[in-house]
């Protein structure tokens, strides 16, 4: 994460982590729940969103492939 981390909300935060999980984590976004801590509380973000994020990933990795 620290060679890729810049100044980051939203989105592009949730995905930089993702992008670090799925670097250790097996079966992709099967075994990954995501949780956005911010001043307004928690929000456990649903299976669909995680799995929408971690196509959007696998892609732009195919692109830069």
């Amino acid at each position: 994460m620290e060679k890729n981390y810049e100044e980051l909300e939203g989105e592009e935060a949730v995905k930089l982590a993702l992008r670090a999980l799925l670097e250790v984590v097996e079966s992709g976004s099967k075994n990954i729940e995501v949780a956005i801590m911010s001043k307004g509380g928690l929000r456990i973000m649903e299976d669909e969103e995680v799995d929408n994020l971690v196509s959007q990933i696998e892609a732009e990795k195919e692109g830069n492939a």
